[in-house]
């Protein structure tokens, strides 16, 4: 049977794990740590936008109409392997 070596039951062997603060955080900190949460949160809601704006409008007959082509074609070649 292995035997552990004796620093592993010792408390003070895990010294390099991070140690709580015990200063106060500056402001810094705070505006370091929530950036990229309020950078993610705006490019997101941008890109929501920019999808919901994209929705209709001129194009999209044509949109629908190349949709319409695709799902009558793949229909036509589906009909075609069922006679053969």
């Amino acid at each position: 049977m292995p035997t552990w070596p004796a620093d592993v039951w010792r408390a003070d062997a895990h010294q390099d794990a991070p140690q709580p603060r015990t200063e106060e955080a500056s402001s810094m900190e705070y505006i370091a740590a929530l950036t990229p949460s309020a950078v993610m949160a705006v490019a997101f809601t941008a890109l929501i936008v920019t999808i919901v704006k994209s929705q209709g409008g001129p194009n999209k007959s044509k949109e629908d109409a190349a949709v319409d082509a695709a799902f009558a074609a793949r229909e036509a070649a589906r009909r075609e392997a069922n006679r053969a």
